[in-house]
């Protein structure tokens, strides 16, 4: 192969043409292999894309029926992307046939909430709940996303043939069971119908730095209330509807989220995903110690939300972890956040990374002391990665060393929609039972019991 092949076809050399007999420079002849593979290669794109649209256009009124926000009337018309006029059309019959939905209400700083399913009783929500909500299938529908008008649209969309994790990967990823009261005091909610609040404070990774903008939909948060919305429709219409908050600050950790949390998290929040794992000065303890006293924080509010630790992956590899490289954080052959022009096939140095990752093993630390359930994409899919398996390959499921893409956002919600799954097996199978007690009145009653005992007046 040439030696610049990394490099974009219009920097490529190109090679002289050969002399005619004449002496003029002419244009050399084509060898039938090269007519027979060229049109076989035309064939094949002009295949790819008919299958490509066709799919597209038979999933439109599927997923609108599913209150998936992608392919709604108002994003057919243009408020998402462009959309061809026949898939329009199909979006707008959906939702006139359903009567409309209404919109979730807009978070602090997050995209608008995907349209509210129809009501339902809390009796036909438990009994519907079987474990296919969060289908491989499901998600990828729940998660398609329509090419956006950018330079670098191709940041945003979620491709089908992409993998999810499986039941053991799921399993791996769990780097902390914690405590399951909270979760389930959720569970209760969302299966009663009642509308929840979704808080997200972070970095850069939950501030969508590398995406096209910070409101993107590719973003892990935002996936995983589009799932909620489309799971847990409200049992009042009336009633507020789930809300999204996205408190997330790009460059900045903990240090700076203990002093400023009640300007990022909303009062009442009902669950807050946390990510910070690739967000610490490892120089010093001083964010770990922060990140602690945050999370002090977080576990006394006043509302007792459900809380989940969520740590990427840290792909930096230091020979010394007081000192951090940056100008290290790009992928062999890249200059940018997940740039293309770079081969896709990872390089040793790209796999250099280590399983000791600082930030993560003090959160992992802190989430196993404190009893806060913690999940993991290093633990779900380490050893994938570093053999560099074809199924997760990691300059595709990371724009860069730090940053997941948008099909490493949807690794990690799915971390999380496996744990609220997980309690909602509990209370499912609890009501089954007709077991009596509330999970929620349980956890408001060790907060008071906590509130009364806590002589020293503070959150440190």
């Amino acid at each position: 192969p040439p030696t610049d092949i990394a490099q974009p076809f219009s920097r490529r050399s190109m090679r002289p043409a050969p002399a005619s007999s004449s002496g003029a420079v002419g244009r050399p002849a084509w060898r039938p292999t090269e007519v027979l593979n060229t049109v076989l290669l035309i064939g094949a794109i002009f295949l790819l894309m008919r299958q490509q649209y066709s799919a597209a256009l038979g999933s439109a009124t599927a997923t609108v029926r599913m209150a998936s926000p992608v392919w709604s009337a108002a994003a057919a018309r243009g408020a998402v992307g462009s959309t061809p006029p026949q898939m329009a059309d199909r979006a707008e019959a959906a939702e006139a046939a359903r009567g409309g939905a209404a919109r979730a209400p807009v978070g602090q700083l997050c995209p608008p909430g995907a349209p509210r399913a129809a009501a339902a009783s809390p009796a036909g929500l438990a009994a519907a709940f079987d474990g296919s909500q969060s289908s491989e299938q499901r998600l990828k529908q729940l998660w398609r996303h329509p090419r956006v008008k950018h330079p670098e649209w191709w940041k945003e969309v979620h491709y089908d043939w992409w993998h999810l994790l499986d039941r053991r990967q799921l399993a791996r990823g769990l780097a902390a069971a914690g405590d399951p009261a909270r979760l389930e005091c959720l569970a209760e909610k969302l299966l009663d119908g009642r509308g929840i609040k979704l808080g997200v404070i972070g970095g850069s990774v939950s501030f969508g730095t590398t995406f096209t903008t910070s409101k993107s939909h590719a973003l892990f948060h935002w996936k995983l209330y589009q799932w909620i919305n489309a799971t847990f429709p409200l049992a009042d219409t009336l009633a507020p509807a789930h809300e999204h908050y996205c408190g997330a600050v790009p460059a900045s950790g903990p240090s700076y989220m203990e002093h400023c949390l009640q300007w990022h998290m909303p009062a009442g929040v009902d669950l807050v995903v946390v990510e910070y794992a690739v967000n610490f000065d490892t120089s010093t303890s001083d964010d770990a110690h922060s990140f602690e006293r945050m999370l002090r924080r977080l576990l006394r509010l006043p509302a007792a939300p459900a809380i989940v630790l969520l740590n990427t992956m840290e792909l930096m590899h230091h020979a010394d972890p007081k000192v951090v490289d940056f100008s290290k954080i790009f992928f062999s052959g890249c200059n940018g956040y997940g740039c293309r022009e770079a081969h896709p096939w990872a390089t040793d140095e790209d796999l250099s990374f280590t399983w000791a990752a600082p930030a993560e093993d003090a959160i992992v630390a802190l989430a196993q002391y404190y009893a806060v359930p913690c999940v993991s994409l290093r633990g779900a899919l380490f050893s994938e990665f570093k053999q560099n398996a074809s199924r997760f390959p990691i300059k595709q499921v990371f724009h860069d060393r730090h940053h997941p893409s948008a099909w490493g956002h949807s690794l990690m919600a799915q971390l999380v929609i496996d744990r609220i799954e997980a309690a909602i097996a509990t209370v499912t199978a609890r009501r089954a039972a007709a077991q009596q007690g509330s999970q929620c009145a349980a956890v408001q009653a060790e907060m008071a019991l906590a509130v009364g005992a806590d002589t020293g007046g503070g959150d440190g």
